[in-house]
């Protein structure tokens, strides 16, 4: 697949990456240069702590500090901001949208969930439970259902109908340690859920009956990002240990492994490319090719084929501002999230035949 890939890279087949930093900066990369390719311009805030992008209608939503929800057209480069209600200010740090519907839900620091309408602009209603900080979430807007992570060590499982917490995930065998998670992904239709913690636990569980069903050993600090492919039982987990594992989850064991000098702060995976990016503290991002699926599994992790390494350099943007006493990063601002374009959205150069 990487030999491929590389004669499709050097024909002219793009592959670009919204890329947000923690100076504010919001672009659209190009994954192999790091040149910009487009920044959308609007209200831009320091700390932008989650996105979300929806490739197919160049869409995508960014929060902060402030509690605002920050809408962006990337084919038009144009953004907008939709302040939040007046009963809650507080930093959102999780997000989870339904771009087909126009609705988008956020989780705050105060641990209050806010439903937004993206379509109507407003924050629509605000749901209060018993969380501590939301660190990640996803949503089930079919039966309006969520899974929460949160700072009281819990993983909820949450009836955003009627404000119930279903249940709670848990294992008393699970280490007290392990249970602050930092990031999931889930699998609605199998009951399953990814989580990774704030010590570099990785977990899987089974969410109709709230129990762990399969721990993943092998990483030394926080997980900052998770993705998963269930019908190829791959998974893909990013860490503050500065490394990104490829897991086959059949047999529980970690298959590949990419190192990289600084602690790795997001991850974006695009499963039918077999393609992932990721991005560190200093503001650089790596392309790799993930391993081939009919491949035998190794004894050992092996090392994943890198496509790129460059860095993200800081860019004027309106509201991005540095402390006083503070210093330029070399490479770049330090990546908060990235959203890899799918390979059959990617614009596709003139001799492309498809």
């Amino acid at each position: 697949m990487a030999a491929a890939l590389a004669k499709m890279l050097e024909k002219g087949v793009s592959v670009h990456a919204l890329v947000s930093q923690d100076n504010g900066a919001f672009t659209v990369r190009d994954a192999i240069s790091g040149a910009s390719v487009r920044t959308p311009v609007g209200a831009l805030e320091r700390i932008n702590f989650c996105m979300e992008c929806d490739w197919a209608s160049m869409r995508a939503a960014s929060a902060g500090a402030s509690g605002s929800l920050h809408l962006w057209d990337l084919a038009t480069n144009t953004g907008e901001t939709i302040p939040p209600a007046s009963s809650t200010r507080s930093p959102i740090r999780a997000m989870s949208a339904d771009w087909r519907s126009g609705r988008c839900m956020t989780g705050c620091e105060d641990g209050r969930l806010c439903e937004w309408d993206l379509d109507g602009r407003a924050c629509k209603a605000v749901y209060r439970f018993r969380l501590g900080v939301v660190f990640a979430m996803a949503v089930d807007w079919a039966r309006f259902r969520a899974l929460i992570c949160h700072g009281d060590k819990g993983i909820d499982y949450l009836c955003l109908e009627d404000s119930r917490t279903l249940r709670t995930l848990s294992d008393p065998l699970c280490d007290p340690q392990d249970n602050i998670w930092s990031s999931l992904a889930v699998v609605w239709n199998k009951a399953r859920v990814l989580t990774g913690s704030m010590s570099g636990a990785v977990r899987l569980w089974d969410t109709g009956r709230g129990v762990q069903v399969q721990k993943l050993e092998g990483h030394k600090a926080g997980i900052c990002s998770v993705s998963l492919r269930w019908t190829r039982q791959r998974a893909i987990t990013a860490s503050m240990d500065k490394s990104c594992r490829v897991w086959d989850l059949e047999l529980g064991l970690c298959i590949a492994v990419l190192l990289h000098e600084l602690p790795v702060r997001s991850l974006s995976v695009d499963w039918e490319a077999d393609l992932a990016l990721a991005g560190d503290s200093r503001g650089i991002i790596l392309l790799w090719a993930l391993p081939p699926q009919e491949q035998e599994t190794p004894k050992e992790p092996e090392p994943l084929t890198k496509i790129s390494e460059v860095p993200c350099r800081p860019a004027a943007a309106a509201g991005a501002v540095r402390s006083e006493g503070e210093k330029a990063s070399p490479s770049g601002a330090g990546i908060i999230a990235v959203s890899l374009q799918p390979r059959a959205l990617a614009p596709k150069p003139r001799w492309w035949d498809g």
